[in-house]
């Protein structure tokens, strides 16, 4: 999927420009209410630097449309919460993005980030707020769901609100049923495992192998990288990139940093990557592929944690784990799990509150 390359500078900034001059009555030609208007940007995006919520809110809302262009089911996706809106009736409210999958199913879906480690707990969405999401998407004839990023536990969740629990002035849901009843399989995401361990060895040439000196300092010049699946070296190109991608953005870690040695020469290097529990199957679950995306982009976003970009300029594709159609290797074997949404899931009797009529 490509992002549209837009001018910003030239259109976002007049338009915004015009939105403002209707309510602080801007002249375009007035150098005076250029200036207010400049001032006031200014204001606003340092108080947007200091408030973590609206920041957050902003990146996941960037983030989920890499997530969802990346994972292969969607063919178009834009922005609906921008420009005016006129309308008959009872207040609206647009949500952020029209999603058009390739089998041309519509969804209008609204991205929320919830920031809370503890899996009981539960997300709330207001009724008064859903009743104006849910006007608009009656008036325009399409599904509304919500894309809920639990972004502690790194996971997406994809919605209707018929997986919540009605409370009198809300509605709730908490990571364990959101899990069950999540949707996100039609927008292509897969959980994915393969057989421990993964490894990248670092090699040198054998005649240019040194000794370790006496305190412990070698020369060293990669020369090779080989990649292995449970032993056995990964040699197609396309698998390696896989491998490679499962490793920095999946959920193995680094177990362990061991020395290839030839004689007392020094060969090289290899780091070895593995699942913090080992089942007996002949697998473990190395990640979502939605949750392997947005580690991608925190990567390019974030510097020590902290936000340093709301959005990038670059394509969904160049976020994709790209895993081919048909995909068959016994070098580095996969297990792909498409989760289908369980809509009768309930939670356990003790935790399940009332479920009145939806609106």
């Amino acid at each position: 999927m490509i992002k549209q390359t837009r001018n910003p500078e030239k259109f976002d900034v007049l338009e915004l420009f015009s939105s403002m001059a209707t309510t602080k009555g801007y002249k375009i030609n007035d150098i005076h209410s250029v200036e207010e208007f400049i001032s006031c940007v200014t204001d606003s995006i340092k108080e947007s630097a200091t408030n973590d919520r609206t920041k957050f809110g902003k990146r996941v809302e960037s983030l989920f449309a890499y997530v969802a262009g990346a994972l292969g089911h969607v063919k178009l996706l834009k922005q609906e919460d921008t420009g005016s809106i006129y309308y008959l009736g009872e207040e609206i409210i647009a949500p952020d993005y029209k999603v058009i999958l390739k089998d041309n199913t519509q969804i209008l879906i609204e991205v929320k980030n919830f920031y809370s480690p503890d899996i009981e707990k539960y997300f709330t969405i207001e009724n008064d707020y859903y009743l104006k999401l849910k006007r608009y998407s009656d008036i325009n004839k399409i599904p509304l769901k919500f894309a809920i990023y639990f972004s502690k536990m790194n996971q997406w969740f994809l919605l209707p609100i018929s997986a919540f629990t009605k409370t009198e002035n809300t509605f709730k849901i908490n990571f364990i049923t959101a899990m069950a009843k999540s949707e996100m399989a039609i927008l292509g995401d897969r959980m994915i495992g393969t057989t421990p361990n993964l490894e990248i060895h670092l090699i040198t040439n054998r005649d240019e192998a040194s000794p370790i000196n006496s305190s412990g300092i070698v020369g060293f010049t990669i020369r090779k990288t080989q990649c292995f699946c449970a032993n056995q070296e990964v040699t197609n190109i396309t698998e390696q990139k896989i491998l490679f991608d499962f490793i920095r953005y999946g959920k193995w870690i680094e177990k362990d940093t061991e020395v290839i040695m030839d004689d007392d020469k020094f060969l090289g290097v290899k780091f070895i990557y593995a699942p913090t529990e080992v089942t007996e199957q002949p697998f473990e679950i190395i990640g979502l592929l939605s949750g392997m995306i947005s580690n991608k982009f925190k990567e390019l976003t974030t510097n020590d944690g902290k936000i340093e970009l709301l959005d990038l300029g670059l394509n969904p594709n160049a976020f994709e784990i790209l895993i081919p159609d048909g995909y068959d290797s016994s070098q580095l074997p996969l297990w792909q799990f498409i989760i289908s949404a369980n809509e009768d899931f309930e939670e356990e009797p003790n935790k399940t509150l009332e479920r009145n009529s939806l609106p």
